[in-house]
């Protein structure tokens, strides 16, 4: 039925939602307490490997099952699951970055 409206599932719409705050953190276009949330692996180490040269997000490592659920962490793994053209260092629009989004799903 959702596919004949044209609408997407909850689990769809929750992860593209996801990744287009994390896309909004790291452009800086949302408040300085998210923003802040998130690290390149670039800022972090000077080593180079592929997830520096990719554009990935220091993922933390979390210490119980709980912090797993954190959005520092969801976040960090669904942006570092992305391909690398969605995660281009050329600056996007927003609503660019949420049409790409759509293709992808």
């Amino acid at each position: 039925m959702l596919g004949c409206l044209g609408w997407t599932d909850l689990d769809t719409r929750r992860a593209r939602h996801l990744k287009v705050m994390v896309y909004k953190c790291i452009a800086k276009k949302a408040p300085v307490y998210l923003c802040n949330i998130f690290h390149k692996i670039n800022d972090c180490s000077t080593y180079q490997t592929r997830g520096s040269k990719q554009g990935n997000l220091v993922t933390p490592k979390p210490r119980a099952e709980s912090g797993k659920r954190t959005f520092r962490y969801r976040g960090s793994v669904s942006w570092n699951k992305l391909n690398i053209t969605c995660k281009s260092p050329v600056p996007l629009t927003t609503k660019l970055f949420k049409g790409a989004m759509k293709n992808l799903t």
